[in-house]
């Protein structure tokens, strides 16, 4: 799997997820994201974030913890019909979740 760093520092508006459709415990993120797919993958043996653009990959390792934290919350906040905003940093290998309030690019 190649890395890249061109979403070093990356916001997305996440309305929803859906499981794919042959593996379980690999969710697909809904929302607006500019010719990118973001998956959460809680079943590999290494859990993260997975950004695809172009056929390039930007992986951020997850703990099992974080990774079922990060699912659990964004269908929380889907079925109260509001947003989230799933900031990801993989140079800093950091990400933060939270309810938009609007202000997430």
């Amino acid at each position: 799997m190649s890395s890249f760093t061109a979403h070093a520092n990356q916001s997305y508006l996440v309305s929803g997820l859906h499981q794919h459709p042959q593996r379980d415990g690999v969710y697909f993120l809904e929302g607006r994201f500019k010719n990118q797919q973001v998956v959460i993958d809680c079943a590999s043996f290494l859990h993260g974030i997975t950004v695809i653009e172009n056929s390039k990959r930007d992986f951020l390792m997850l703990y099992e913890s974080e990774c079922y934290g990060i699912l659990e919350s964004i269908d929380e906040y889907s079925q109260e019909n509001e947003f989230a905003c799933l900031r990801v940093n993989s140079s800093e290998k950091a990400w933060s979740l939270s309810k938009s309030n609007g202000d997430c690019p």
